[in-house]
């Protein structure tokens, strides 16, 4: 959703443009989990709403990053050149814009990833996520904190399964932009 809100912000103009950053900036005023949180509590506990909430909440950083990437790529040779050509622009987008800014995507994707996992399991936590019978980490440590006490091992391996999951995917993610460069984005 994010990415296709910021490539026509980025590519089809300046009222375009403005419209759309507007209203993202509008959805940047609220904290994500407290946002996510009130719609979650609006719609009802059940994993799709929570995944809804998540997606409402969690769109706005691909639509910020990709709108600043089309927009340095629109000045691009390669760019320039395909639209004296004749491209229609679905296939500048498709073919010129979208793998250029693709290796940025993946590295914001992988931090989107992980803090997903923290959003869900804190949801879940808070009764406004999934809900028993399926198992989530979060609801789990919230049925292991009756008997923190007794049984401690109850909060502390859903604890650490958060933990160790977000950890190695932030890590595949510096990973992933050593490996694509700083920026991702492709030279002319």
């Amino acid at each position: 959703m994010g990415t296709a809100i910021g490539l026509v912000a980025g590519h089809f103009g300046r009222a375009a443009d403005v419209t759309l950053m507007r209203v993202t900036d509008s959805f940047f005023a609220f904290p994500e989990l407290i946002a996510a949180v009130t719609i979650a509590g609006v719609l009802g506990p059940s994993t799709t709403n929570m995944v809804l909430a998540l997606i409402l909440v969690g769109w706005m950083k691909f639509t910020r990053l990709v709108r600043s990437l089309s927009v340095d790529l629109a000045h691009r040779d390669f760019v320039v050149q395909a639209r004296l050509n004749g491209l229609p622009s679905y296939r500048i987008l498709w073919r010129h814009i979208l793998p250029n800014i693709g290796p940025s995507l993946l590295v914001l994707w992988t931090n989107a990833w992980s803090r997903t996992i923290l959003s869900i399991s804190g949801l879940s936590f808070l009764g406004f996520g999934v809900q028993p019978p399926n198992a989530e980490w979060g609801a789990m440590l919230l049925d292991g904190k009756a008997y923190m006490q007794t049984a401690p091992f109850l909060m502390i391996f859903p604890g650490l399964a958060i933990l160790v999951a977000v950890l190695s995917i932030n890590l595949t993610g510096d990973r992933l932009r050593d490996l694509l460069g700083s920026n991702g984005v492709a030279a002319d």
